[in-house]
């Protein structure tokens, strides 16, 4: 029995108890009337082919493809060949399958050309219909996917008690409702992308900023400046309650009690419970920050995870304090003057170390973080966290004393 890699990845997040076990047990080896099992449509069937008629369809899905252009070209001195092979290149475009491309084809029909000794193939492109007459040697087999020909629908539960009964397995029916729902609720998680995602807040916050924790040093999330500092330098983010981390969990996290765990993560965002000030409005809003990721893909995702909940993202996900923020509706932008801003209220700002921060990067008064370093007051004084050693810059009359302090 084949199960496809689709349907092995479903079976591997489960929790592990007893019916998995065995299940798993008797996997790669399992006598069944059913072949080429994967995952259907739905969350209460699974899909196959029968055992039975798998060599038989093999045969009628049997097709062609290329290593090489070997084609015939449209010269009188083919001619001969065209005629014995049935191909006629007047009422036929020009075309040769490439080798880059794949395509697939049948042969319809092949000969010996007596000039050469050579064999030439009919070969007929599987998408396109378009001929093409071409050297035996360059054409080779390509397997049939026959998980793309599962069509027929069986139950889960039917199925289990099928595999079991026919490898002799014992079993008791609470089994197989426990597998039937494992299989269900682990279906329904994998695919929603958005059930990999969780807030996180505290000591958890230091906890993923870490390296080791990344799925891999792929993208802007391999490449983060913060990725192997101090968990110290974290303490701003962990010790205020407004500030939280949204993370994506890897792909190859397993399912436990209806939700994904995984030690790895494939992306992270702070999240911020802001005041967006514009003028003399202003309105509490929820801002997720930059976005870093290992795959581009995912940046799409969290955006749309944002948009979701209704949350304010950067434009650009960048590391400049003064880009553009969107609600999915509307657009604010910044100029550095006093009427447009992001506060965040802060209840601690005094830690040995600082992290590098992207957008809310400079402190006023001691109480906020802000996008905004531009001072209304003469007297007023803000520090900018742009650096990636754990220090911090002061800004006085809107004019950096190019100064790096420690705290």
């Amino acid at each position: 029995m084949k199960v496809s890699e689709e349907f092995l990845n479903l079976i591997n997040r489960f929790r592990y108890n007893g019916v998995v076990g065995k299940f798993k047990k008797v996997l790669n080896s399992a006598i069944s009337d059913y072949d080429y099992i994967t995952v259907s449509d739905s969350n209460k069937f699974i899909n196959f082919f029968a055992t039975s008629k798998a060599d038989e369809l093999k045969k009628k899905l049997i097709r062609y493809t290329v290593d090489s252009i070997r084609n015939l070209t449209h010269s009188d001195s083919n001619d001969k060949i065209f005629e014995a092979i049935g191909y006629n290149k007047y009422e036929n475009e020009y075309w040769y399958p490439s080798p880059d491309e794949g395509h697939l084809g049948e042969i319809i029909n092949e000969v010996l050309s007596e000039k050469t000794g050579k064999t030439y193939v009919l070969f007929k492109c599987c998408e396109t219909g378009r001929l093409s007459v071409i050297n035996k040697e360059a054409i080779i087999l390509s397997e049939p996917n026959l998980f793309n020909e599962s069509k027929n629908k069986l139950k889960v539960g039917r199925f289990i008690t099928h595999i079991f009964e026919k490898n002799n397995i014992e079993f008791k029916s609470s089994e197989i409702e426990e597998f039937v729902n494992l299989y269900k609720s682990t279906y329904d998680i994998i695919n929603d992308k958005f059930s990999f995602f969780e807030l996180v807040d505290g000591e958890d916050i230091p906890y993923w900023y870490k390296h080791e924790r990344y799925e891999s040093d792929g993208g802007t999330l391999g490449s983060s400046c913060m990725g192997n500092a101090d968990p110290s330098y974290f303490d701003i983010y962990k010790s205020n309650s407004n500030c939280k981390l949204l993370i994506l969990k890897s792909t190859d996290g397993v399912v436990v009690n209806g939700k994904i765990k995984s030690d790895k993560i494939c992306g992270r965002a702070l999240v911020w419970n802001a005041t967006l000030k514009v003028g003399d409005d202003e309105r509490k809003i929820t801002f997720m920050d930059r976005i870093y990721y290992n795959n581009d893909s995912d940046e799409t995702v969290f955006i749309k995870y944002a948009q979701n909940n209704g949350w304010w993202y950067k434009t650009s996900q960048n590391y400049y304090p003064d880009t553009s923020i969107t609600n999915g509706d509307e657009v604010v932008s910044f100029d550095q003057s006093d009427n447009k801003r992001i506060d965040v209220n802060i209840e601690y700002i005094f830690f040995k170390k600082y992290p590098y921060i992207d957008t809310l990067c400079y402190v006023k008064d001691e109480k906020t973080l802000t996008n905004n370093w531009q001072l209304g007051d003469d007297k007023e004084t803000c520090h900018g966290f742009r650096s990636t050693g754990g220090y911090y810059e002061t800004y006085e009359n809107e004019k950096s004393i190019k100064k790096i302090l420690e705290w």
